[in-house]
């Protein structure tokens, strides 16, 4: 969605392709993903040389600081010696990258029954997409299918991240959340308030008297 990924720009997790291009239809690749998970976990570079291990990653690529990490918090796997960084990521191999990264559990095999294309899926992903699943973070199509094998759009990485903010939090859910609280804050201010009295005697002229008092707004009826 166009707040989904206004979000993800907003907290500089997914950057532009080119100039004044974001490239939300554009297939994410898994060099991508490193970098954006990098950004929103706040995990920093790993060491470049585990990906010595593999013959097609440069570690001098703009991506190579958070490959690096993911590779070394088993976030990210290669196969054999490769790790394919520039291989666009699909959905079975996504949602198992997410439930590692942040841990997701619950849900079993059984989830997967109602989808008709369940038996196309991986059997190394099928424990992780259940979960996504149970957990209410990923869901099908309306044609009853998950299209494990379908590349994921950089918006649509967009979406899960928005979805999956209680794991690493964000800068701008922070930011609406200290403007509640200095809204409430204000509203919960002692103010200062000065009332006018004026006393008028028998004889000569009426006494002006001042009182200054601070007043509480209660934010609630009382």
């Amino acid at each position: 969605s166009k707040e989904a990924m206004e979000f993800a720009v907003k907290n500089n997790f997914i950057t532009g392709v080119g100039e004044n291009k974001i490239a939300p239809k554009a297939a994410l690749t898994r060099a991508q993903l490193a970098a954006i998970l990098s950004r929103a976990m706040k995990t920093g570079a790993g060491d470049v040389s585990v990906l010595d291990n593999f013959t097609d990653a440069d570690k001098n690529a703009w991506y190579a600081g958070s490959m690096a990490k993911a590779v070394e918090l088993n976030i990210l796997y290669g196969d054999g010696d490769s790790i394919y960084p520039d291989r666009p990521v699909t959905r079975q191999e996504l949602f198992a990258i997410l439930v590692r990264a942040f841990a997701v559990t619950g849900g079993d095999e059984s989830t997967l029954a109602s989808y008709n294309d369940a038996g196309s899926i991986s059997s190394w992903a099928k424990a992780a997409i259940s979960a996504m699943i149970a957990q209410g973070y990923a869901a099908g199509y309306e044609d009853k299918t998950l299209r494990p094998a379908q590349q994921v759009t950089r918006e649509e990485f967009a979406q899960l991240l928005y979805r999956m903010q209680e794991f690493y939090g964000s800068s701008a859910a922070s930011d609406d959340k200290n403007k509640e609280e200095a809204k409430a804050d204000e509203a919960n201010r002692p103010r200062r308030e000065r009332i006018h009295f004026q006393l008028r005697r028998p004889e000569g002229p009426a006494l002006i008297l001042s009182v200054s008092f601070l007043r509480t707004l209660h934010p609630f009826p009382l």
